[in-house]
């Protein structure tokens, strides 16, 4: 019989392939028939969320630790095809529909919000797709390809004629967005342990330069990409260091084994998505707590 929650928003990061922590987590919490009612995740976290909301156990690892070295997912031999090197078509159908089955209906009847954060390319502002407002097929295809759309490594996805990129471009994670949605009590669930912060980035500054960016379209999303390190740190230091303790709850591994965001490694996968069902199972009766009380 599943546990219901009241009120309690979850809000999940992304990092790529370091989600194998979240879906450690996540896992966890469906073998304790937990759910709530809105969840709120950015790239990899909004990939996550949907795997829990549609209650398929394991399948988030799986796709970390398995699908990152089937060409048809990733690689170079996808970006020849598709200029991309994740192929999300092959990730939300073929792969769905067939020997990693997507349980469609069990997600489209769920009464539990999701929102998927994405970053405008033209203005380089956050926005919110939700599963509510969209089709199942353009919400999974559209709008959580978007958020989960890092720049250079995959093309940009087109919604209603504007162009959409990863949503940790401008924030790791939106909670102010949360509240502006009626949820005060936030679960949220990082990819990188407590008090970890970024550095200047020359990767992105050298992604901001590419000709794919270049030209005024894209001047605002260019700044942006050059300064994620530093909305990243303003974001993670307000979760960290919010004065309202009661009313966040935060989920983080200990550590992350140098995982890459296109991480390979089999056995560092396999010991953050453990790490995060360890976590989940010993604070068990704490996020429970947060949750009912």
């Amino acid at each position: 019989m599943e546990t219901k929650t009241n009120k309690v928003a979850l809000a999940i990061q992304g990092g790529g392939v370091r989600g194998a922590f979240a879906s450690g987590v996540l896992d966890a919490f469906l073998e304790e028939g937990l759910t709530f009612p809105y969840i709120i995740g950015v790239s990899a976290g909004v990939l996550n969320a949907c795997n829990f909301v549609s209650k398929d156990f394991g399948r988030s690892y799986i796709v970390c630790s398995k699908y990152m070295q089937d060409k048809r997912f990733y690689g170079r031999k996808v970006f020849l095809k598709t200029h991309s090197y994740f192929n999300f078509d092959f990730l939300f159908n073929e792969l769905a529909k067939s020997e990693l089955p997507f349980d469609y209906q069990t997600f489209a009847n769920s009464p539990t919000e999701i929102v998927a954060v994405a970053t405008r390319c033209k203005d380089a502002k956050q926005a919110y797709f939700y599963k509510s407002k969209m089709p199942v097929d353009e919400f999974l295809n559209l709008a959580c390809a978007a958020s989960a759309s890092l720049p250079l490594l995959s093309k940009k996805v087109v919604i209603d004629d504007e162009e959409y990129l990863d949503g940790g471009i401008v924030t790791p994670l939106p909670l102010e967005k949360v509240k502006e949605d009626g949820y005060e009590k936030i679960l949220v669930i990082l990819s990188r342990p407590i008090g970890f912060r970024k550095t200047k980035s020359h990767r992105n500054v050298l992604i901001s330069k590419m000709p794919t960016f270049s030209g005024t379209t894209y001047r605002f999303l260019r700044k942006a990409l050059r300064d994620t390190y530093l909305s990243y740190n303003e974001c993670i230091d307000k979760i960290e260091n919010s004065s309202d303790k009661k009313n966040i709850y935060i989920i983080a591994p200990k550590e992350t084994y140098d995982i890459k965001v296109t991480e390979q490694d089999t056995t560092k996968i396999e010991r953050l998505y453990l790490d995060g069902k360890e976590i989940a199972k010993k604070e068990m009766e704490a996020i429970k707590k947060f949750l009912y009380e």
